[in-house]
């Protein structure tokens, strides 16, 4: 092929390719062309058509009427002008009313309430009925309602939205750009406050009645600035005013783009609602899941119509918290022995005690006040029945009831630490909770010698003349029983004649028979702590007269209550009567017989010149168990006070038979009072020990 041909081909050939370019130009210009066609009624309705194009945007440009309210009223009058104080007089009533609303309804506070150990400062109940939560939802629909009528909230958004008129200005040159936008601002608050408030009661509603009135409360906080609104407007505020009210429904605003600005209005409403619907779902899953629910119970039962019960005194564990395996929906506790239960009866309206041995229930021997609450500590305080033979249900004696779960309100940092829902004492700390100083425990009690007790005529009182009852220490660490420490006395030998127990109720004295030696019982205090360490972590309740035959109980304390002054940590204080022996008291086979007490009380041995001084001038040597008083006077060389602390006055005729003194500086004894009823001149005295020009004892 020569030259001529070669390049004539070539041209051919790029005329070719130019054709097809310019075919595919023009096939992609057409079907643009047909894209924008069939779409352009979607992007530009009124194409081709200009009247209804004007027609439209002269509907997006339609004025409207101002909201005839306090806020629309502060718009538009003069800062300095009684109108706008009066506007911002009721503006700050109900943004206060409802802030303070707020302020009460939660607790704002660094440590706020704890249920179960959960933070609940809106003070959510544990759970409601199936009745109140659809009104709860129902109350979500009911409040979007009222924000989309003439709700602050929803009306301040409306305001806030179309935004400032200038043309408002020309005829009402006080309607400025920024007291339009602080009017909106300060009705869109007040509405957020006041949404807040309602959700809030809501919530915390346990009743439909009681939500419906809450709804009618909140009602009256949200009508404050319309009510004040229609009363300027009939002329009972000032004449200034009335006018200026009747200006407000003049106000004609011109909103650019009014259709968007309706299609926003309706997307915030639905946002909002959804905003609503949100942590309405999630406090009804807390509810059914049992967050706000106690999971364990501290009880401690009285004992004067069952003298079985105390001993079950202690925690109460929930069998489950969650909605599917509750009874009556409400949580069922059982104690740690596991013989007896609590759980709501829908029969009775009440919270009722039954035995775990009886599948029904309602087959209570306690039952609370009637009550719909599905939260039993709330029924706590109130009066609980026990159910006796003769006369039905009668009145409690006592019965304590507070949820224990582990928190820092229970468990303090610093005393313990929270393990599983249960506090574990740090050193130095015991009790249930932990709440005791191991320094305030006494180590070792004494008989009181000023006690008004003839121990000739009380059986079985021979152990407690000792002077020594020893608290129970098994290689370093504290025994204990109920958080409360034991305390045991022994003989010359080192056996164990007498056990001080806290059984949950009372304290109670086990002591041996004067027929039995406690060499012949052969118990020490290593059995003894066995003993009561075994029991402690198997079963609440020990008997001790199975575990130690010989030993039977001698003595009853008054009541321990908890959360009372008698809740003390050891027996020093305590009041004592005598042991009635009762077979059908299968723990202990016995109870106290508060007709016969004992005036016999204990004092702590321990002496030390902060807490546990010498009495009556007495001088403390050592410290710790090994602490003595010396009642001797260091002046006189003569000792007037015995006893452990120096606590018991000697008679005359006690001291004469003591330091065989047949008369101390002329002391003529009284047989029967037990004092010197004359004494030498210079002296005086109950046992003429003292100088006239002596200072001291």
């Amino acid at each position: 092929m020569d030259e001529n041909e070669k390049d004539s081909h070539e041209n051919n050939a790029g005329t070719g390719d130019g054709n097809e370019d310019k075919q595919e130009e023009t096939w992609t210009t057409s079907l643009t062309a047909k894209i924008q066609e069939s779409i352009q009624p979607i992007l530009d309705p009124y194409a081709g058509d200009d009247s209804a194009r004007t027609q439209t945007e002269d509907e997006d440009r339609k004025e409207h009427a101002m909201t005839s309210d306090i806020y629309s009223l502060m718009s538009i009058v003069p800062v300095f002008s009684v109108s706008f104080s009066f506007a911002g007089l009721v503006f700050a009533a109900q943004f206060i009313l409802a802030a303070l609303a707020l302020v009460d309804l939660v607790d704002f506070s660094a440590d706020p309430i704890e249920t179960n150990g959960v933070r609940n400062p809106t003070s959510i109940p544990p759970d409601v009925s199936i009745e109140v939560k659809i009104a709860q939802f129902i109350g979500v629909l009911l409040i979007s309602n009222f924000a989309a009528g003439q709700g602050d909230l929803f009306v301040g958004f409306t305001h806030l939205l179309y935004g400032y008129d200038s043309e408002t200005i020309k005829e009402y040159p006080h309607a400025t750009f920024t007291k339009w936008y602080l009017a909106g601002t300060c009705q869109f608050l007040v509405g957020i406050l006041l949404t807040a408030d309602l959700m809030v009661l809501m919530f915390r509603s346990t009743s439909v009645v009681e939500l419906c009135l809450n709804f009618a409360a909140l009602h009256f906080v949200q009508d404050i600035d319309d009510v004040a609104f229609t009363v300027a407007s009939m002329g009972l505020i000032t004449r200034r005013v009335r006018k200026d009210c009747d200006r407000v429904g003049n106000v004609m605003i011109h909103t650019k783009k009014k259709r968007q600005k309706d299609g926003v209005r309706r997307a915030f409403l639905l946002i909002f609602t959804i905003s609503l619907y949100i942590p309405a779902i999630i406090v009804t899953s807390w509810q059914w899941s049992g967050r706000f629910m106690c999971q364990r119970l501290y009880i401690q039962f009285g004992d004067l119509h069952s003298h079985e019960w105390p001993y079950s005194s202690g925690f109460f564990e929930a069998e489950s918290l969650n909605a599917g395996n509750r009874f009556n929906g409400r949580a069922v506790y059982v104690d740690r022995t596991q013989t007896m239960r609590l759980a709501y009866c829908g029969q009775l309206q009440a919270w009722a005690f039954s035995y775990i041995g009886d599948e029904d229930y309602c087959n209570y021997f306690i039952v609370s006040s009637t009550t719909t609450s599905f939260d039993v500590i709330e029924v706590a305080g109130s009066t609980w029945f026990a159910l006796t033979k003769e006369l039905g249900p009668v009145p409690m004696d006592w019965l304590y009831l507070s949820c224990s779960d582990c928190t820092e309100h229970i468990c303090t940092p610093g005393h313990g630490q929270c393990e599983d829902n249960v506090c574990i004492c740090n050193e130095g700390y015991l009790g249930l909770n932990c709440e005791f100083l191991e320094a305030d425990v006494c180590p070792a009690m004494a008989l009181d010698r000023r006690s008004d007790v003839h121990l000739s005529t009380v059986p079985n009182t021979l152990p407690f003349t000792r002077q020594n009852y020893t608290r129970v220490l098994e290689e370093g660490q504290s025994n204990q029983y109920y958080g409360r420490p034991l305390y045991v006395s022994t003989d010359s030998a080192g056996f164990v004649d007498l056990i001080v127990v806290f059984a949950g109720y009372r304290w109670i004295m086990y002591g041996l028979p004067q027929e039995v030696s406690a060499e012949t019982a052969g118990t020490n205090l290593s059995h003894v702590a066995t003993i009561f360490d075994r029991a402690d972590r198997t079963r609440q309740v020990v008997n001790v007269t199975s575990d130690y035959q010989h030993f039977t109980p001698f003595l009853f304390s008054s009541p321990v209550q908890f959360g009372t002054e008698s809740h003390e940590v050891d027996p020093i204080n305590v009041q004592w009567f005598a042991a009635q022996l009762d077979e059908s008291n299968t723990n202990v086979g016995a109870k106290a017989d508060t007709n016969r007490p004992w005036g016999g009380s204990f004092i702590c041995k321990v002496c030390s010149d902060n807490r546990y001084p010498c009495e009556n001038g007495g001088i403390c040597y050592g410290s710790g168990t090994d602490s003595y008083c010396n009642c001797t006077n260091p002046r006189s060389g003569l000792q007037s006070y015995a006893g452990t602390m120096c606590e018991h006055a000697f008679s005359c005729a006690d001291f004469r038979a003591r330091f065989n003194q047949t008369s101390l500086n002329g002391c003529e004894c009284d047989s029967v009072y037990g004092v010197c009823t004359r004494c030498d001149f210079g002296f005086h005295g109950n046992l003429c020990q003292f100088k006239d020009d002596d200072t001291g004892y």
